[in-house]
Protein backbone atom coordinates (compact mmCIF):
# COMPACT_ATOMS: atom_id res chain seq x y z
CA UNK A 1 0.00 0.00 0.00
CA UNK A 2 1.11 3.54 -0.74
CA UNK A 3 -0.57 5.07 2.29
CA UNK A 4 1.96 6.55 4.72
CA UNK A 5 1.67 6.86 8.49
CA UNK A 6 3.86 8.78 10.90
CA UNK A 7 3.76 8.03 14.60
CA UNK A 8 5.19 10.84 16.76
CA UNK A 9 6.39 10.46 20.32
CA UNK A 10 5.42 6.82 20.72
CA UNK A 11 7.14 3.46 20.62
CA UNK A 12 6.15 1.85 17.33
CA UNK A 13 7.70 -1.51 18.18
CA UNK A 14 5.29 -1.97 21.10
CA UNK A 15 2.36 0.10 19.78
CA UNK A 16 2.23 -1.92 16.56
CA UNK A 17 1.86 -5.17 18.52
CA UNK A 18 -0.93 -3.64 20.60
CA UNK A 19 -2.73 -2.40 17.48
CA UNK A 20 -2.34 -5.77 15.73
CA UNK A 21 -3.70 -7.60 18.78
CA UNK A 22 -6.64 -5.21 19.09
CA UNK A 23 -7.48 -5.10 15.37
CA UNK A 24 -6.66 -8.72 14.59
CA UNK A 25 -4.28 -7.80 11.77
CA UNK A 26 -0.87 -6.15 11.43
CA UNK A 27 -0.31 -2.56 10.42
CA UNK A 28 -0.14 -1.96 6.70
CA UNK A 29 1.36 0.85 4.66
CA UNK A 30 4.59 2.78 4.94
CA UNK A 31 5.35 3.48 8.60
CA UNK A 32 7.59 6.14 10.11
CA UNK A 33 8.10 6.44 13.87
CA UNK A 34 9.79 9.51 15.33
CA UNK A 35 10.64 9.60 19.01
CA UNK A 36 13.01 11.45 21.31
CA UNK A 37 15.89 9.63 23.01
CA UNK A 38 15.42 11.64 26.23
CA UNK A 39 11.63 11.03 26.38
CA UNK A 40 10.80 9.18 29.58
CA UNK A 41 7.57 7.90 27.99
CA UNK A 42 9.45 6.00 25.27
CA UNK A 43 12.82 5.54 26.98
CA UNK A 44 12.49 1.76 27.18
CA UNK A 45 11.42 1.36 23.57
CA UNK A 46 13.18 -1.55 21.89
CA UNK A 47 14.69 -0.81 18.48
CA UNK A 48 12.19 -1.01 15.66
CA UNK A 49 12.30 -3.93 13.29
CA UNK A 50 9.95 -4.92 10.47
CA UNK A 51 8.77 -8.06 12.34
CA UNK A 52 8.07 -5.97 15.45
CA UNK A 53 5.98 -3.63 13.32
CA UNK A 54 3.91 -6.47 11.94
CA UNK A 55 6.00 -6.86 8.77
CA UNK A 56 4.22 -3.87 7.32
CA UNK A 57 4.41 -4.04 3.54
CA UNK A 58 5.80 -0.86 2.05
CA UNK A 59 8.50 -0.12 4.58
CA UNK A 60 9.16 0.72 8.19
CA UNK A 61 11.50 3.49 9.36
CA UNK A 62 12.34 4.88 12.75
CA UNK A 63 14.01 8.16 13.60
CA UNK A 64 15.29 8.67 17.15
CA UNK A 65 16.04 12.33 17.84
CA UNK A 66 18.41 13.75 20.43
CA UNK A 67 17.01 17.23 21.09
CA UNK A 68 16.98 16.86 24.88
CA UNK A 69 13.41 18.19 25.05
CA UNK A 70 11.98 14.84 26.22
CA UNK A 71 8.30 14.47 25.22
CA UNK A 72 8.16 18.27 24.75
CA UNK A 73 9.90 17.94 21.37
CA UNK A 74 6.39 17.52 19.95
CA UNK A 75 5.29 20.94 21.17
CA UNK A 76 7.87 22.75 19.07
CA UNK A 77 7.95 22.69 15.27
CA UNK A 78 11.59 21.57 15.25
CA UNK A 79 13.13 20.93 11.83
CA UNK A 80 14.45 17.63 13.22
CA UNK A 81 10.95 16.15 13.07
CA UNK A 82 8.96 18.54 10.85
CA UNK A 83 11.22 18.06 7.80
CA UNK A 84 11.24 14.24 7.96
CA UNK A 85 7.44 14.16 8.40
CA UNK A 86 6.93 16.47 5.40
CA UNK A 87 9.34 14.45 3.25
CA UNK A 88 7.68 11.20 4.33
CA UNK A 89 4.24 12.57 3.42
CA UNK A 90 5.36 13.68 -0.04
CA UNK A 91 7.80 10.99 -1.13
CA UNK A 92 7.86 8.23 1.46
CA UNK A 93 11.59 8.85 1.95
CA UNK A 94 13.52 10.49 4.74
CA UNK A 95 15.69 13.50 3.90
CA UNK A 96 19.45 13.22 4.40
CA UNK A 97 19.22 15.88 7.13
CA UNK A 98 17.36 13.38 9.29
CA UNK A 99 20.72 12.06 10.48
CA UNK A 100 22.22 15.39 11.58
CA UNK A 101 24.23 15.50 14.82
CA UNK A 102 22.24 16.04 18.03
CA UNK A 103 21.40 19.54 19.25
CA UNK A 104 22.78 20.84 22.54
CA UNK A 105 20.70 19.97 25.61
CA UNK A 106 18.24 22.72 26.64
CA UNK A 107 19.77 24.93 29.29
CA UNK A 108 23.28 23.54 28.71
CA UNK A 109 26.11 26.01 28.51
CA UNK A 110 27.47 26.55 25.03
CA UNK A 111 30.99 25.34 24.44
CA UNK A 112 33.43 27.79 22.84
Amino acid sequence: PEIRFCLLGACLSSASREIADREGRPLRGRLLAIREASDELTGGCPPLSAPAAGSAPGGVSELVLSTGFRHGFLYRPLPEWVEPVAAWAVSGELPETASEPPRPQPGAAATP
